[in-house]
């Protein structure tokens, strides 16, 4: 989220480091080789050892492993790295410059291939095979409102909440976010207020840490009623708040970033759908593995699940573009919507342009305190 675009000068300066460092160590390995033909037997027996358990090449370390599998254990990877590599990792991390060898992941809802939306998309292609990635088409608005009358205005706010907190999930998981979906799901949900989120908590502790001589007092947390919105600024202050209060990034240049999301995601009916069907398989493939996988140490709970799927389900029956009804609804009110939308990304770019230029004091410096105490004005000159 915070490095949108990957430097360059930077992956290059770093494989041009990694190259001087990599030629250094073979010519460091060469000259310990000749230098071991003066050692006596034992001591080259246990150099040799040293040495190939330091430079095996990276294939060999993980050939007893599938680096593909989901359930790879992170933890025997690391033990495989060698000394060196683990504290090049390390430097790495603390630096930042990480960033620099992770791919760079771009939208689908950005890129300019419209074939991927008809690709994933079954309400565009017209069939209905049975797929664990696929969900059941949805219903049409004349069988959930009997009396032929149209949805509220007010979902394309929910709609708003539901689109935002996707993108800063796609973002936050570079796309890849079926790899921890329990992970994904709970904090999708929290940052939802229209999912009647019940409350913003961290992870719960594990049950290995937990003191069994000490009590623990519970106090039931009653569920909150989700928000009800009239305004797109509304919905922005909403996601941005419980951004900040999960302590994920929330910076005005955050909430530009998203809504640009959101703008690229409405601007079409096939972005819609393809958004909330991807929402709502995240929802129901937490759901469906909550009875058989057990809990886990990210797990939203089962209210909050059903909640987030009767909300993604009915959202999903309102932009369906294969009903008439639902069709005639969406033309009456998202142009509308579309306007509000463009006016908000202008006011946040706006006001986070003019957060930027406006000018800082300069701040008192370390000898602050030298500084008033080397004034040769009094502070109180006199007593009344």
């Amino acid at each position: 989220m915070r490095n949108r675009f990957a430097d360059a000068n930077s992956r290059s300066r770093m494989l041009d480091i990694l190259r001087r460092e990599a030629d250094a160590s073979k010519t460091i390995c060469r000259d310990t080789g000749d230098s071991r033909v003066s050692n006596g037997p034992e001591e080259n027996e246990s150099t040799e050892s040293e040495v190939g358990s330091d430079d095996r090449d990276p294939s060999e370390r993980f050939v007893d492993l599938d680096l593909n599998c989901d359930t790879l254990d992170t933890n025997l990877v690391w033990s495989k790295l060698p000394m060196q590599g683990k504290r090049e990792f390390c430097r790495l991390i603390n630096s930042g410059e990480i960033k620099n060898y992770v791919p760079l992941w771009i939208p689908w809802w950005h890129a300019k291939n419209d074939a991927v939306v008809e690709e994933v998309n079954p309400s565009i292609d017209g069939t209905n095979n049975p797929s664990p990635n696929r969900l059941p088409p949805p219903l049409r608005l004349s069988k959930i409102f009997l009396s032929g009358k149209l949805p509220h205005h007010s979902v394309v706010f929910v709609l708003l909440d539901v689109l935002l907190g996707y993108a800063f999930i796609a973002r936050l998981y570079n796309g890849d976010y079926m790899d921890l979906k329990h992970e994904a799901a709970s904090n999708f949900c929290q940052i939802v207020a229209s999912f009647g989120c019940s409350r913003i908590s961290k992870s719960p502790p594990n049950e290995k840490c937990r003191d069994t001589s000490r009590t623990v007092i519970l106090s039931p947390i009653s569920s909150r009623i989700p928000p009800t919105f009239s305004s797109v600024s509304q919905v922005v202050g909403s996601v941005q708040i419980r951004l900040c209060q999960l302590k994920f990034p929330c910076s005005p240049q955050t909430m530009v970033v998203l809504l640009e999301d959101t703008v690229a995601l409405t601007r079409t009916g096939s972005n819609v759908c393809h958004a909330l069907e991807d929402a709502h398989i995240l929802i129901n493939s937490v759901r469906s593995g909550i009875d058989t996988e057990g809990p886990t140490e990210h797990e939203a709970p089962k209210k909050q699940l059903l909640n987030a799927h009767h909300k993604l389900a009915f959202l999903r029956s309102c932009f369906n573009l294969q009903d008439p009804t639902a069709l005639k609804w969406q033309a009456s009110i998202f142009p509308i919507f579309q306007s509000q939308l463009s006016v908000e990304l202008c006011k946040q770019i706006t006001s986070f342009s003019t957060e930027n230029s406006r000018h800082v004091e300069p701040a008192a410096g370390p000898n602050w305190r030298q500084m008033i105490r080397d004034s040769k004005e009094r502070v109180i000159t006199q007593l009344m």
